[in-house]
């Protein structure tokens, strides 16, 4: 065991100063948790310099996970720091305040919003009179144990915090109330305002604001079933009628739900849809299905009044799985579904929840169970990936859809923001994504280190490689032959909210075929992409639809289809020479950046 522990701790003197970061040292304690090392720092408040500092600010009472107050983010992830052990901790150890609730000083930050969370839904049990009212109704036994459960809420903010939907900037009320206002609604005496509840969880900042991204059942140290009272209160609201409109059939409240549950790059390239019905319906109620992980992404997206997540590995997993999705389906009385990635199941909870008009592909032999069957062989790669989208909705909208239109909800910068431009060593920044899921070809190594060096010769930008978890060796690889503080590694370090973020602010963007460069096409930010020119990898069908003329594929004219696992041109990515790569970059790419502080 070590003789000391180190830890780095975010210090922030008042609401209104900057943060900072002080580095502490004190002597290992076996099975000490947080909150008695920052008792030894308190004790003792030297930092690692030898220099007297003022003691670190946080709070904490019962140090045994029942006030909550003690939440704080502890390497990276929120946790009650009462029973975070040390032992159990990567070192060095991080603390830093919640990010989601203004700063008092230090690690302790103010917590109001959430209180005023539970007022806003009258988390409490309404009394007539202090008078005696005899006993109370008599509960079962099953209803007490779901009503327990709720019930252990200390209202840590943990939920919150992990939320990606809850920021400074936007009035969502979190899991947290909506969880109370479930736990109320089933209380015999505090249901008699479910309604008035209800009501308010129907207006801004309310469960329509709720993506669905389940990040705040994996953070709740009470293992609160916050998921299902989130699904519970939207039932209720749909039982309540307060989502739905007084004549369903009326074009001006259309009731649509769109279906998107494969990768990111497939689910960005759907997502005009939103807005093509959203300008022929303006009242409609639209609802997009999507895949848990492309939730937070789609939450930026304007004109969605709800999100759904399918989760076929977990609750909606089997046929037992499928008729729940199906009966939360029916409970939306949905007029219109349309299936824009096709499969068995989903095309069959479609008929269980009795939705009348569904709209999909006619070329599955399952296609007999849509009532609108679009006959586009995609496979054929005769247009874009985003205009075959389209076509699903040509006999909704009688005006043709010339090109898909995006609209992102204004952009607001958040406090990691502000950390993160503060490391960077320029002002702009260029990402290259060397990953692509081994779903497209790709450019090799030394490919990819060509345009590094080519970028930090002829402009002063800082480089970020991004990638995924599990892509860390390749761009591990990458950064080693060139400087830290020109090239920076950020594998991992950004949910996927965030990667937006930093591709829609950066100069340029280089990948392959990858879900990134659709995000970057969508958010009109400059990019440069490599592609396969056969099918079904043409960019024909999946290059950036509005900057195709940045596309770069070999010439070569074989074959007509893609063989990916066994290309006869051993990677066809692989067939463009350094001559090529430097033309399309240093003469092209690069001299459409007029702005002289940026290019060299």
């Amino acid at each position: 065991m070590p003789d000391t522990i180190t830890f780095k701790i975010k210090r922030q003197d008042s609401e209104n100063t900057k943060p900072y970061w002080e580095t502490f040292v004190i002597p290992h304690v076996p099975n000490s948790n947080v909150i008695s090392c920052l008792m030894d720092i308190q004790a003792n408040p030297e930092n690692s310099k030898g220099e007297k500092v003022a003691p670190v600010v946080w709070e904490c009472n019962c140090l045994e996970e029942v006030c909550g107050s003690c939440t704080m983010v502890i390497n990276g992830k929120v946790h009650q720091s009462c029973s975070a052990l040390v032992d159990q901790l990567e070192k060095p150890i991080t603390l830093e305040p919640m990010s989601k609730f203004p700063v008092v000083r230090d690690l302790a930050v103010d917590r109001s919003r959430m209180f005023g969370a539970l007022k806003k839904v009258q988390a409490w049990v309404t009394s007539d009179g202090y008078h005696d009212l005899g006993p109370g109704l008599r509960e079962s036994p099953s209803h007490q144990e779901v009503a327990y459960k709720l019930s252990e809420c200390m209202t840590c903010g943990c939920c919150v915090e992990a939320c990606p939907q809850y920021s400074l900037n936007n009035n969502f009320l979190g899991a947290a109330a909506i969880s109370q206002a479930r736990l109320f609604n089933m209380h015999p005496t505090a249901k008699n305002i479910a309604d008035e509840r209800l009501d308010t969880l129907m207006q801004e900042g309310g469960i329509a604001d709720c993506g669905n991204a389940q990040n705040c059942v994996e953070a709740c140290p009470k293992s609160i079933p916050l998921s299902e009272s989130i699904a519970e209160i939207g039932r209720q609201v749909s039982g309540n009628n307060v989502f739905m409109s007084t004549n369903p059939s009326s074009d001006s409240r259309k009731r649509f739900l769109l279906i998107r549950t494969d990768r990111i790059g497939d689910t960005i390239l759907t997502l005009p849809a939103v807005t093509a019905l959203r300008m022929r319906y303006p009242d409609s109620f639209i609802v997009f299905l999507a895949q848990p992980y492309t939730v937070p992404l789609i939450e930026q997206y304007a004109g969605i009044a709800l999100l759904l997540s399918y989760e076929p590995q977990g609750r909606h997993k089997g046929w037992k799985g499928l008729f729940k999705l199906s009966r939360e389906l029916q409970e939306l009385n949905f007029d219109t579904a349309l299936l824009f990635y096709p499969r068995l199941e989903l095309a069959f909870a479609l008929v269980k929840a009795k939705i009348p008009l569904r709209i999909g592909t006619g070329y599955r032999w399952y296609s007999f169970l849509l009532t609108k069957r679009i006959y586009e062989h995609r496979k054929e790669c005769k247009k874009h990936e985003s205009e075959y989208n389209l076509s699903l909705l040509e006999s909704l909208i009688q005006d043709k859809i010339t090109q898909p239109h995006y609209e992102f909800k204004q952009w607001t910068p958040e406090p990691w923001w502000d950390d993160f431009q503060t490391e960077l060593k320029s002002k702009d920044y260029v990402i290259l994504h060397s990953g692509c899921g081994a779903s497209a070809p790709n450019l090799n190594e030394e490919q990819y280190k060509l345009i590094i060096r080519l970028l930090l010769e002829k402009t002063d930008w800082t480089v970020l490689l991004t990638g995924v978890s599990g892509e860390e060796n390749v761009v591990n690889a990458l950064a080693s032959d060139f400087p830290e503080e020109r090239v920076q590694k950020t594998v991992g370090r950004f949910s996927l909210a965030e990667l937006f973020t930093v591709i829609r602010n950066a100069s340029l963007l280089i990948t392959s075929s990858t879900g990134p460069l659709h995000l970057a096409n969508a958010a009109g930010t400059p990019l440069l992409g490599f592609f396969c020119p056969a099918k079904p990898h043409t960019p024909t069908r999946w290059g950036p639809y509005n900057q195709q003329q940045w596309v770069v594929t070999p010439n070569l004219d074989w074959p007509e289809i893609c063989e990916l696992k066994n290309c006869p041109h051993g990677g066809c990515l692989n067939q463009l020479s350094d001559d090529e790569i430097t033309e399309i970059l240093c003469t092209q790419r690069l001299k459409t950046f007029t702005n002289e502080s940026q290019t060299k």
